[in-house]
């Protein structure tokens, strides 16, 4: 199980259900101003937030195990079959990598 949380919602993955739960980017939020004195009886906004949920479902097609790795790995080496994993498929999940990574702490130049 993982969760993503930003700064308008987030996305929570299990091995069933992948959930979003985010503010309604249709309606816009007030303006907040920081007040330097001391809070009262209340604390925080009485601003209405609009959430949108979804739900979807995750069919994994096959249980993860290592040694599918191992054994395509040993298909691609000693019997000339290609990798399941292609150079493109690679190059696109660090492409997403360094996108998510933008404007982050970990958003490190190499």
């Amino acid at each position: 199980m993982w969760a993503v949380w930003g700064t308008r919602g987030a996305m929570v993955c299990d091995d069933k259900t992948v959930t979003l739960r985010y503010l309604n980017p249709q309606v816009p939020l007030e303006e907040r101003q920081a007040d330097p004195g001391t809070p009262g009886q209340t604390f925080g906004s009485q601003e209405q937030l609009y959430w949108v949920q979804e739900t979807q479902p995750v069919m994994p097609q096959r249980k993860t195990d290592i040694s599918v790795i191992w054994d395509a790995l040993y298909a691609t080496i000693r019997e000339g079959a290609p990798y399941p994993i292609t150079l493109d498929h690679s190059v696109e999940v660090m492409r997403v990598v360094d996108a998510v990574k933008q404007g982050t702490p970990f958003d490190v130049p190499v």
